[in-house]
């Protein structure tokens, strides 16, 4: 212990000065780190003046100098700058918007020419941002999960996405668990029917049921709509013509299942406000009325059971068939506990 000559009080920690006769200074390390920065706030210009020119005449060593550190020293550097971002996230946005504000013109030019150069890049970099907004996951686990399914859809087994080309992300919107990856038909399908097993599994036994039955049979008009067609009202005439039966044995149907859904039982339509006449594509036959969302539904589907009884056991499943979904809906669920 020694007695500091700047604060006077007893320390233990002294910087070592060579020119002293001991080999250590009188003042404390807290002390002499005090002057030394108050003398660099003094004579701060003068200092960035002489370091810039210095650099600027040795400037190919002192990139040499940054490239060898940066090599050995590269995990430790990596580590570093994130966790500075992640406490000075705010100071740097901050930045980054004035730098944007006052430079907009050269910025947009810059990025316009790094897209034109990296097409390929800047696709992967905006998928990245989307399934991470959207979804919570990155592109690499994405491309993983979709590898896992051999490159197929979940439900029906296709390799072919649909849609905007690419397979879909499907999760359950009340507790947002990622479920799997789905082609556009089966994701908006199961949409249709509201993500309910249960309702999955009445149309594939409705679907097999009315195949036995006999029934009317949908046949379409001639080609050309008649006149007396359009005299008898316009939904007598788009019944004639389309299927073939006349608006009174549509009552009769529609009152045969009690003025509601074959399939869900609501007793009110969705949101198209209008009942569908649902009928087989391969025989024809009429198998009763359904709501938007069922009938929709099943042509999502092919009208294959077999695919509405795959879609149940999908949607019970809840995503838990694969490691790597439950690693990720765990993690999901842990940074959902930490929003809130």
């Amino acid at each position: 212990m020694k007695r500091c000559s700047k604060c006077g009080r007893l320390k233990k920690k002294f910087p070592r000065n060579r020119g002293l006769k001991r080999g250590y200074s009188y003042w404390c390390s807290a002390c002499v780190a005090e002057s030394k920065r108050k003398t660099y706030l003094k004579y701060r210009e003068r200092y960035c003046l002489r370091s810039r020119a210095w650099r600027m005449e040795h400037l190919d060593t002192v990139k040499e100098k940054q490239k060898n550190y940066w090599l050995k020293n590269k995990k430790k550097l990596r580590a570093y700058k994130k966790l500075w971002r992640a406490k000075n996230r705010n100071r740097l946005l901050e930045k980054n918007r004035r730098y944007y504000a006052d430079n907009k013109s050269r910025v947009r030019a810059k990025n316009d020419e790094w897209r034109m150069k990296n097409p390929r890049r800047y696709y992967e970099m905006e998928r990245d941002y989307r399934l991470r907004k959207a979804h919570g996951i990155t592109l690499w686990q994405y491309r993983s999960l979709l590898r896992e399914q051999r490159k197929a859809c979940l439900i029906c087994g296709t390799g072919k996405p649909g849609g905007i080309g690419s397979f879909q992300v499907d999760h359950n919107h009340k507790n947002r668990r990622i479920r799997g990856l789905l082609c556009n038909l089966c994701n908006r399908g199961i949409g249709y029917f509201q993500d309910d097993p249960k309702r999955c599994e009445e149309t594939a036994t409705y679907l097999e049921e009315s195949e036995d039955k006999v029934g009317l049979v949908a046949v379409k008009g001639p080609k050309g709509k008649p006149e007396f067609y359009k005299d008898n009202g316009l939904r007598r005439s788009r019944l004639k013509y389309t299927y073939g039966i006349t608006l009174e044995q549509y009552s009769s149907i529609f009152q045969g299942q009690n003025c509601s859904c074959k399939i869900c039982g609501r007793n009110k339509p969705d949101k198209m406000g209008r009942w569908k006449l649902d009928h087989s594509h391969v025989s024809g036959k009429i198998r009763g009325i359904l709501c938007c969302g069922c009938n929709t539904g099943i042509g999502h589907f092919k009208d294959d059971p077999d695919l509405l009884r795959k879609a149940a056991a999908y949607l019970r499943d809840e995503g838990d068939h694969s490691p790597m979904l439950r690693e990720i809906n765990r993690n999901r669920g842990l940074k959902m506990e930490e929003c809130a």
